[in-house]
């Protein structure tokens, strides 16, 4: 997209190679270091909004894992493993997202955050 408008971009994604695999903390970092010394202009992410998503809350959609009371996670007692483990990378996206978004609104770069609205209760 941005691309078309010809803008320069990095875009990082896993579709583009095991290189840009965004579950490694070593790409976060260098992010970060790219953000915190000027590099980019603007900041436009999209992390995965799997296990945020409203469709957990409507039939035939997977169960909800988050709520307002627990937005890292319902109890882990009541969870799956596989759950837990989405949980765990849901989290560190978020996380890493926002300490990368945090870094830029402190050197006024623009940011934009590309994620569903969260489903009420």
């Amino acid at each position: 997209m941005f691309l078309a408008r010809g803008w320069e971009c990095d875009d990082y994604d896993i579709v583009n190679g095991q290189h840009q695999d965004l579950s490694r903390d070593d790409l976060w970092t260098r992010i970060l270091v790219q953000v915190k010394s000027g590099y980019y202009q603007a900041v436009f992410m999209g992390p995965p909004c799997s296990t945020f998503s409203r469709a957990r809350s409507r039939p035939p959609g997977p169960r909800p894992l988050r709520s307002f009371d627990a937005p890292y996670g319902l109890p882990r007692d009541t969870l799956t493993e596989a759950e837990r483990k989405d949980l765990k990378a849901g989290n560190f996206y978020m996380i890493t997202s926002a300490a990368v978004f945090r870094a830029a609104m402190a050197l006024s770069i623009p940011v934009v955050f590309e994620n569903p609205e969260p489903a009420a209760g």
